[in-house]
């Protein structure tokens, strides 16, 4: 669990540095545009502080590699790890150390959005427990057509809820003149007509995932506030009369205000005393509310879509999982008995150790049965049947349970030997296939003619383990590899650093017969570089039983940018 942490807080965290970033200057525009535009009607200053809300939510989608840039100045090198086909590197499985920095920030960026996500759930569920004892029904609105229900909780009209069919008000309401409730009325209409419950949810999420960050707090209140005004002007219709006799009401509804900790709701018509003032202000200054042609507030949003696509880049990655980094080795030693797990005195004691079942025997029961091993560190952690094949088709459940007793005796046979534990690492492990034959003898009654010449052998099978007592490596050693990768230039302008993982044949002679990338860096050459330094160097094949035999092995290659 501790190590999923810390790579899951790692990779979080390489995330989070460049969208904070990005963030912080979008919202920085936004809050500069906001102060410039404040001459302008809140409905369009609304729409511009709840572009910068969306920012926030939507992660960076435009992949550039070119995010970070380093000293040109390089080498390249090549990392020991190397493995049987079907034992990949990714297949390591970590112990667990304790917390890293990246992880502590991860679990204590989960605590800060899980308490903010809190807090409005559990006032929302306040509130909805307080309405429920509203008296409704009594009243409707003709000209809306809306519920009117009263509340003798409530100090401030509101609505609630996503999809709003009533509005909540106090019981003073019917001490209001005529004229005030119709107002108010309408501003509560203007929240319903204008979806400010669904506003106020992204409001609420984008102010969680960055509880931490000032300026979404900022900008958040801001969007509260003109939320407000903009549904005022919707209930004023911009009329300057109207605007005297509604900032009287709201004069008249402060009075009687006693704010507490369930007034929550974005459509709550009251919120702070200086927010209050502000829309009063608002609604007494003419020139506050300047009005805007539907060319310019084109031109505002479409310079914000501009401005926010440069401002959502993502560093590029590689599909592939990044494969953990081998231990340590020792200089001059086969990484391929550091990092995998092998029977000891080869794979031929799994042989020597086989029975034959007495029944299969009898019935003549012959197949193979794939044994799947996994390893760690200490050797052996598990076995298990991966697939079997014998030629009992439609003979019967006798012959079925024979090629049974074949699977538990090729089981029986893994488990039943010492493995090597890997040396030079602390943590590493994998998995391969261990396949068992199950093959009668039997005895010639002639001899047999002359076999033809024998077919060049095969190109062993991708996924398919091929036993072997002596693994390959390059004659001159691994430090001739690391003297022939070439950085390629487009890698090192644009920053690129990281792991290769080649995926290589190596035939009885020596030779490179087929490669394959396994995890790429991108289309910068550091593929092909890899490529071209394993190929470049002659290879020791792997040796069975005194012969050359061809197998796959995993060989990465590092490219990491020199510091100055």
């Amino acid at each position: 669990m501790t190590a999923w942490i810390n790579e899951t807080g790692s990779a979080w965290a390489e995330y989070a540095v460049w969208a904070v970033i990005q963030n912080t200057v979008f919202l920085g525009l936004i809050v500069l545009l906001l102060h410039r535009l404040r001459n302008i009607p809140a409905r369009i200053r609304f729409i511009v502080g709840f572009a910068g809300l969306i920012k926030l939510i939507v992660p960076p989608f435009i992949p550039a590699p070119f995010l970070i840039q380093r000293p040109a100045s390089s080498s390249g090198s090549i990392g020991g790890l190397m493995s049987a086909a079907g034992s990949p590197a990714a297949a390591s499985m970590p112990g667990l150390p304790g917390l890293e920095p990246a992880g502590c920030l991860f679990l204590a960026w989960l605590a800060g959005l899980f308490l903010f996500i809190l807090i409005p759930v559990l006032a929302h569920i306040r509130l909805r427990r307080k309405l429920a004892s509203s008296a409704c029904g009594g009243e409707k609105d003709a000209e809306n057509a809306v519920e009117i229900c009263k509340c003798g909780d409530l100090s401030v009209p509101l609505t609630f809820g996503l999809f709003r069919k009533r509005i909540y008000v106090p019981e003073i309401w019917d001490a209001w003149s005529p004229e005030t409730r119709r107002m108010i009325l309408r501003h509560e209409m203007a929240h319903i007509r204008r979806k400010d419950g669904l506003s106020h949810m992204i409001q609420v999420i984008a102010q969680a995932l960055y509880f931490f960050h000032p300026l979404a707090w900022h900008v958040s209140r801001k969007c509260s506030e003109l939320r407000e005004m903009a549904c005022d002007d919707l209930s004023t219709g911009n009329n300057r009369n109207r605007s005297v006799e509604y900032s009287r009401a709201l004069v008249q509804i402060a009075e009687n205000l006693v704010r507490g900790p369930d007034c929550f709701p974005a459509s709550a018509l009251i919120r702070r005393k200086n927010e209050l003032l502000n829309r009063i202000r608002y609604q007494m200054e003419g020139a506050m509310k300047k009005s805007l042609s539907g060319k310019k507030t084109i031109l505002i949003m479409a310079g914000l879509l501009l401005t926010a696509l440069p401002l959502s880049w993502t560093r590029a990655r590689p599909q592939n999982e990044e494969a953990p980094a081998p231990a340590k080795q020792e200089e001059g030693r086969n990484p391929m008995s550091l990092f995998m797990s092998m029977p000891e005195g080869g794979f031929e004691a799994i042989l020597k150790n086989l029975v034959y079942p007495e029944t299969a025997r009898k019935l003549g029961v012959e197949g193979k049965v794939t044994v799947k091993v996994q390893y760690y560190e200490k050797g052996l952690k598990d076995a298990e049947i991966e697939k079997s094949a014998f030629n009992i088709e439609g003979k019967g459940k006798e012959y079925e349970s024979a090629a049974r007793e074949c699977e538990k005796a090729a089981l029986k046979a893994v488990r039943s030997v010492e493995w090597t534990q890997i040396k030079g690492a602390t943590s590493a492990g994998g998995y391969y296939s261990v396949p068992v034959e199950f093959k009668l003898d039997e005895k010639a009654e002639a001899a047999p003619p002359p076999p033809p010449a024998p077919p060049p052998p095969p190109v062993p099978e991708e996924g398919v383990f091929v036993p072997f007592d002596t693994a390959p490596e390059p004659v001159e050693g691994y430090a001739a590899i690391q003297k022939n990768v070439v950085y390629p230039e487009l890698a090192v302008n644009a920053g690129v650093e990281g792991r290769v993982i080649v995926q290589a044949n190596i035939d009885e002679n020596g030779n490179v017969a087929g490669t394959k990338i396994q995890k790429s860096l991108g289309a910068n050459g550091c593929d092909e570089s890899a490529v071209n330094a394993i190929r470049s160097v002659q290879w020791k094949p792997a040796q069975k039983d005194g012969k050359p035999v061809a197998v796959w092995v995993y060989i990465p290659v590092e490219f990491k940018l020199a510091k100055k």
